[in-house]
């Protein structure tokens, strides 16, 4: 649970920052699961509660994900660009608290 409650605040945090909202957010996490630690999780949302994460730019965060694109093969470079861009036929699914974000995009093969 410390591992996952923590990535999950760092990847929340790195989507948006989280200065005001991290009480909020990390008291909204259950601490109700069967294999779970119960004292565990009410240490960890409590270290979550006090913790303060940098406000992310926007802009660096699409410059990154576009830098990881021009490291794809060329074939499948404008592919990655639509997903990032969310442009075109681009599905986006999931939640950080799920799981991960799905991005598809789907392009018909010549």
């Amino acid at each position: 649970m410390k591992n996952t409650l923590r990535s999950c605040l760092a990847v929340v945090a790195a989507l948006g920052g989280l200065s005001g909202a991290t009480f909020a957010f990390a008291q909204s996490i259950p601490c109700d699961g069967a294999k779970q630690n119960k004292q565990a999780c009410q240490r960890e949302k409590a270290a979550a509660a006090g913790t303060r994460f940098p406000k992310v730019d926007e802009n660096e965060l699409r410059e990154n994900a576009l830098a990881r694109c021009g490291r794809q093969p060329s074939a499948d470079r404008d592919a990655c660009v639509a997903r990032v861009t969310g442009s075109g036929a681009t599905t986006i699914t999931g939640s950080v608290l799920g799981g991960g974000v799905l991005r598809v995009n789907e392009s018909p093969a010549p």
